[in-house]
């Protein structure tokens, strides 16, 4: 950690200790008010990655440090990953590591596009053959598979959802104190209607890692399966508070999504997945969300148009496959969200 009224001091650090990144700063107080100045940087380029400013009270100084490093923690952990994706994507493919090249898939992967997700799903492989105990190798596999299942881009949504769920099990068998290994495999569990085991093992993830967003993320996503609206949303605020610019964060606001289908919130049901659509156009959970609410709602005409809009980008989508795609357990609550999408005009 430097002082950055030092000039160059984050930089000469970094250079001197040979590490990669830097955490700098400064506080500063006058009266009852702290004001904490953060920057990380990439010592390699002399890069800010980063940067933010907490201005708080010091009615309880312990509790404003906790804050502080709870919100830069959980903002460092992204950006570092972040500019490790995009370094191995500017690298020559020969020159890559094998953890260079998990993150190149990563990047790919959150692309969020099919060729990309297919691509990245290709270089793990790649890289499976040469050095297999990487956990996040087979953590990002999973997420890919998840991927690939919810946005129709393979031919059978249980086969995919079964590659994800060996996937991050593999992961957690490598690293069984990775919390987003066991976050992921809470993920997948839910996929496979083992939900008691899907909210055991991402309490844990988050137990172990407070500041895991995509835990939170992914929770929200459960307790909207479940029609648990208060605690899915409480969950998914929690995870965009944590990483706002997350490439995930999406299917985080698909679990609020769903949450608010099912408690009958269909406007504001609307207004999620018209942001979620600004953030990532063609998003599928958005779309059927949107579709859904909309027939609820008697705006026949915009339902439809959003079908053809969700048929456009995933031909042979039926009610029936989406079925297998969300895991809604109550048997009233799976019946009217299907029934919505009907009513839409998506076949059956």
């Amino acid at each position: 950690f430097a002082l950055r009224d030092d000039p160059g001091g984050a930089q000469a650090i970094g250079a001197a200790l040979g590490v990669k990144y830097v955490l700098s700063g400064s506080v500063r107080h006058a009266g009852g008010r702290v004001r904490v100045s953060v920057e990380l940087m990439d010592t390699a380029t002399a890069r800010a990655l980063w940067s933010d400013r907490y201005d708080r009270t010091l009615d309880d100084a312990f509790s404003v440090q906790d804050e502080i490093t709870r919100r830069a923690v959980a903002e460092i952990a992204p950006q570092t990953q972040y500019a490790e994706m995009a370094s191995a994507h500017r690298k020559g493919t020969a020159s890559l590591s094998a953890w260079e090249q998990v993150m190149r898939a990563r990047w790919h992967m959150d692309k969020h596009d099919r060729q990309d997700t297919d691509t990245a799903l290709a270089l793990l492989a790649e890289t499976a053959r040469q050095d297999p105990d990487i956990a996040l190798l087979h953590g990002t596999a999973a997420a890919c598979h998840l991927h690939r299942m919810l946005n129709a881009w393979c031919d059978d949504p249980l086969t995919e959802i079964g590659l994800a769920e060996a996937a991050a099990r593999r992961a957690v068998a490598l690293d069984a104190n990775d919390s987003a290994a066991l976050a992921i495999m809470g993920l997948a569990a839910m996929f496979r209607h083992r939900f008691d085991e899907s909210l055991d093992l991402l309490d844990e993830a988050t137990r172990r890692n407070p500041n895991l967003a995509s835990g939170y993320g992914f929770l929200a996503t459960v307790h909207g399966c479940l029609g648990h609206t208060d605690r899915s949303l409480e969950n998914g605020d929690t995870a965009l508070a944590l990483s706002p610019r997350d490439p995930l964060r999406t299917f985080w606001m698909s679990g609020k999504g769903i949450a608010l289908f099912l408690g009958r919130r269909y406007a504001d049901c609307i207004d999620n997945a018209e942001v979620m659509l600004r953030i990532q156009p063609g998003y599928g959970p958005a779309l059927r969300q949107r579709a859904a609410s909309l027939a609820m709602l008697d705006r026949p005409t915009e339902a439809a148009e959003t079908v053809e809009r969700i048929l456009s980008r995933m031909p042979g989508l039926t009610v029936g496959r989406v079925r297998q795609m969300v895991p809604v357990p109550d048997p009233a609550h799976s019946e009217h969200w299907l029934d919505a999408l009907r009513r839409a005009g998506l076949p059956d």
